[in-house]
């Protein structure tokens, strides 16, 4: 089931749901317990959702330099990295997972000589 659904239809019902780590806290009336189950069987979609509305992480478009991030590594080998961290970071923090992407999509573009 969709977690943004799941969210609306929890708010609908009187429900808070928030993210604790990889793990969900649902507060709320008695009566809306068979969808809060419900919140709980579906967690890994529903803290892809939260994590998606909390826009805790957002890419910036100010520059960033191309130094040298670590000892012999290069553009090519860093952005590579960071697309590996992003798929790490997909299931339970696809905010991150977008600022990895994104941040791996800058580099390649500079060095391709296009804007970012």
């Amino acid at each position: 089931m969709d977690g943004l659904e799941l969210l609306q239809q929890a708010q609908a019902a009187g429900l808070t749901v928030r993210a604790e780590g990889d793990r969900i806290r649902v507060r709320g009336p008695k009566q809306a317990e068979p969808l809060a189950c419900l919140l709980i069987q579906n967690k890994d979609a529903v803290l892809r959702a939260l994590a998606r509305q909390s826009g805790s992480f957002h890419y910036t478009d100010e520059v960033m330099e191309l130094g040298d991030v670590c000892a012999g590594w290069t553009p090519t080998r860093w952005a590579a990295e960071l697309r590996r961290k992003a798929d790490c970071c997909d299931r339970y923090r696809p905010d991150i997972a977008a600022y990895y992407r994104k941040w791996a999509e800058d580099i390649e573009a500079r060095l391709r000589g296009a804007n970012p």
